[in-house]
């Protein structure tokens, strides 16, 4: 996992993705988007003031539809926003095994199965840790999945997020 290199501490992290990691990341980004989070603040505060506004006509089921609009819309967007990754991966499996990243303090080196792909840290968007991913985000919707289950221990996972928090602040 850790390897000494010229330019100080890396890790070399090496990942198979399951159906699940894939999905499961694929959502989380989604619905973390501010496109998103729009869609429901705009959508229900919409709703809300349809609702309070004086009418003669009872509009409860065009308020209830008004409401719900967002969240129809997310989860349409959502299933096809699925589609592309889950269509790979079940078309080229390969693809998601073997995956290898190198974290030096440079940036990001990833090689897989088809193109490899280089990054520095000065490129990162944002850095992102749930319970079963560390997210690297390039743009708002290029992350490269780095799942936890990849590390050997807990130990290792504090170790490897002290080192991106160091990475990212120089």
């Amino acid at each position: 996992m850790q390897d000494q290199d010229t330019g100080g501490l890396s890790y070399i992290v090496t990942q198979n993705l399951s159906f699940a990691d894939v999905c499961s990341a694929s959502l989380y980004i989604f619905f973390n988007s501010a496109f998103i989070k729009a869609i429901f603040i705009i959508g229900t505060v919409g709703g809300i003031l349809d609702f309070l506004m004086p009418t003669e006509q009872d509009k409860r089921p065009v308020v209830i539809m008004t409401l719900l609009l967002p969240l129809l819309v997310s989860v349409l967007i959502a299933v096809l926003s699925l589609l592309p990754a889950a269509g790979l991966f079940l078309v080229a499996p390969y693809r998601f095994r073997g995956i290898v990243y190198k974290f030096s303090s440079w940036g990001i080196e990833k090689a897989d199965s088809g193109l490899g792909d280089k990054r520095p840290w000065k490129k990162t968007r944002k850095i992102v840790e749930t319970k079963h991913f560390f997210l690297v985000y390039f743009t708002r919707f290029d992350a490269h999945v780095i799942v936890k289950k990849a590390f050997r221990s807990e130990g290792e996972i504090d170790q490897f997020r002290l080192f991106l928090e160091k990475v990212t602040k120089s």
